[in-house]
């Protein structure tokens, strides 16, 4: 009786364990599912994260293409502009040269014209030179006064100085003369 009394006192319930085993079963597989769904939302996270990336590298790398493009393109103008410079200053420097080439034909060109003012009709030069600033010439002709004519006009001439001569030395029926004068 006791144990009935223990018995009464305690309720049964029905278990009905195929009922218990679904339910356990349908919660283990909405949470294999949550599990799933989370997994491949980690998945397409991780892809949608993973293209943004690569994209982004990608990009990346065409504008270093393009810097590095801009960069050779700098490099080739630097080269260019250099180069012009350089010529630039050759050109300069020519330019200089011919400047300094046509002021001295221009003394030249002075001196052949009082040399040609100054000479005798029956002069004639057997030599002609100009160096630091001195002429050097021989001088030849058929009378003894044209030459003196000649070392006349170049004493008188105000684009010679310090002139000197040597004696007139006779070659047939040539006289022959030296004459050295410095230039003004």
């Amino acid at each position: 009786m006791k144990e009935r009394k223990f018995l009464k006192k305690r309720s049964y319930k029905d278990i009905n364990l195929l009922r218990a085993y679904q339910y356990e079963t349908r919660k283990r597989e909405k949470m294999l599912r949550i599990f799933v769904a989370i997994l491949i939302l980690e998945v397409v996270l991780f892809c949608i994260i993973s293209f943004g990336y690569i994209t982004k590298i990608k990009i990346i790398k065409n504008e270093i293409k393009t810097l590095e493009l801009l960069k050779s393109e700098k490099q080739k103008d630097t080269l260019v502009i250099k180069n012009a410079a350089a010529e630039v200053k050759l050109l300069k420097l020519k330019e200089k040269f011919v400047n300094l080439k046509l002021e001295e034909h221009k003394n030249v060109l002075k001196i052949l014209n009082e040399l040609e003012k100054i000479t005798p009709q029956d002069v004639v030069f057997d030599s002609l030179s100009f160096s630091k600033g001195e002429i050097n010439c021989v001088v030849r002709s058929n009378s003894v006064e044209s030459l003196f004519k000649f070392v006349v006009g170049i004493r008188t001439s105000s684009v010679f100085t310090n002139v000197s001569f040597s004696n007139i030395r006779s070659e047939g029926d040539w006289k022959l003369i030296s004459v050295k004068a410095k230039i003004q």
